[in-house]
């Protein structure tokens, strides 16, 4: 053949390819394809709607109107700009489609918003929530002193000594009926005009004369006592919750009938007595030999000579309320254990009542530097009220 080689039965100068029977002025244009199909360069490939965009880049080659340059038209669920990052609902991006959205131009006013009363605005799309007269009495909040209850509004009769303004005119005489010149807000007691804010206040007679709960009327020492249980009203330190300190001849704690002197009652005071904790022990007591107790309080320790003595074993360690104090005789420390952990206080004073040490939460004390002699430790855990006496020996 020499010439229509495809057999298309177009020769060659008709036929825009002649070695493709499927190209030829007969041909259907297939869009899209990159050939020319009917060997017609006006027949459309590509950009079929003529709006300057090719289909690669067109997301509707049919509609002249879809392109990239085209403005995005809201709430028609076409995308104009075939951009799908434009939006074409919810504008306001606050979850809600316009059909569900009375202002899908502000994010804050959607069915899930909170309604804000009196602002004129339906915020949470909901025409039955309430955005005036709340308490619904037929009063707006512009004439309504309080919208929230429907007791209260201009048709209210006042009710005196309430602190509330139920007919909304503060004209309207509903406190100071005492004519002290101070209002029921500020007055403790409307009815008596000797008692007001400007009245000296008068302790101990149970009346807040001033109106000021800050002014002591009672327990003018703030130990959590009032005058009436308190034996010394002027000192926090005093007071029925309080431990007795032994020998300084002060009732720290009201109670007369805690002893302050003489604790063994043994009928000697502690400047006469070795050991005021011991009624076994005291200026008349027998002394006992070899047991390194000085029980008539004459400063020696009686002991029978042996030629080889035999070293005492140390003493059990008496438990009490779950608290031992040990050694005792003691040398250098002092040891204290304990069952539970709770804040205590130690103290140690000397046989005349004098406060030698005191320390808080410390179980090893040490009295290295403390004379030989006899001790009285109180040891005292407040918030178990429990307070334990016991004579120690510091013996070297």
């Amino acid at each position: 053949m020499d010439d229509d080689l495809d057999q298309d039965g177009f020769p060659n100068a008709n036929d825009c390819d002649d070695n493709d029977s499927n190209i030829n002025p007969s041909a259907m244009e297939i869009p899209y394809n990159g050939i020319d199909d009917d060997c017609d360069p006006s027949s459309l490939d590509d950009d079929l709607d003529q709006d300057g965009f090719a289909d690669a880049d067109d997301c509707d080659d049919s509609n002249a109107n879809i392109n990239p340059n085209a403005l995005e038209i809201p709430y028609n669920g076409i995308d104009d700009d075939c951009d799908p990052a434009t939006l074409d609902d919810d504008l306001d991006q606050d979850g809600f489609v316009d059909a569900d959205d009375c202002d899908d131009s502000n994010a804050n006013i959607n069915p899930n918003a909170l309604e804000i009363p009196y602002n004129g605005i339906d915020d949470d799309c909901d025409p039955a929530t309430l955005d005036d007269d709340l308490d619904q009495d037929g009063f707006v909040d512009a004439d309504d002193c309080d919208d929230l209850n429907p007791n209260i509004n201009p048709s209210t009769l006042e009710i005196p000594f309430n602190g509330i303004d139920d007919d909304c005119d503060p004209s309207t005489w509903d406190d100071d009926l005492d004519q002290d010149g101070c209002a029921n807000a500020n007055d403790c007691d409307d009815l008596n005009p000797n008692i007001n804010p400007r009245t000296l206040e008068i302790p101990f007679h149970g009346i807040d004369d001033d109106c000021d709960p800050s002014t002591l009327d009672d327990d003018l020492d703030q130990d959590g006592f009032a005058n009436a249980d308190d034996c010394d009203d002027n000192d926090p330190n005093i007071n029925p919750s309080a431990i007795e300190i032994p020998y300084n001849g002060i009732d720290e704690d009201c109670d007369p009938a805690t002893w302050d002197d003489d604790l063994d009652q043994d009928g000697f005071a502690n400047a006469n007595d070795c050991d005021d904790l011991n009624p076994n022990i005291n200026p008349l007591a027998h002394e006992m030999p070899d047991n390194e107790v000085d029980e008539n309080c004459d400063g020696i320790l009686e002991t029978t000579p042996i030629s080889e003595p035999e070293p005492e074993p140390e003493p059990e360690p008496e438990i009490n309320y779950g608290v031992i104090i040990y050694p005792n005789p003691a040398r250098d420390q002092i040891f204290i254990k304990k069952d539970y952990d709770s804040d205590f206080l130690i103290k140690l004073f000397d046989i005349n009542g004098r406060l030698i040490l005191s320390e808080k939460n410390h179980k090893v004390l040490s009295i290295d530097h403390l004379s030989s002699g006899t001790y009285v430790l109180i040891y005292s855990d407040p918030s178990l009220r429990q307070v334990i006496r016991k004579k120690i020996i510091i013996s070297r």
